[in-house]
């Protein structure tokens, strides 16, 4: 998985590799934060 994230995100050096970390980490947040809302919403409405 980590290679395919380096080929969508080519990095230079050790800063580039902590921006590659950062966006990483941002994507997982967003799945949770919306996966989270989603079923909050859904029960909601479903309710």
């Amino acid at each position: 998985m980590s290679r395919d994230i380096e080929k969508i995100l080519p990095t230079t050096g050790r800063q580039g590799s902590n921006k590659k970390r950062f966006i990483l980490w941002l994507f997982v947040i967003e799945l949770v934060v919306f996966g989270v809302a989603g079923k909050f919403l859904y029960d909601w409405l479903s309710g």
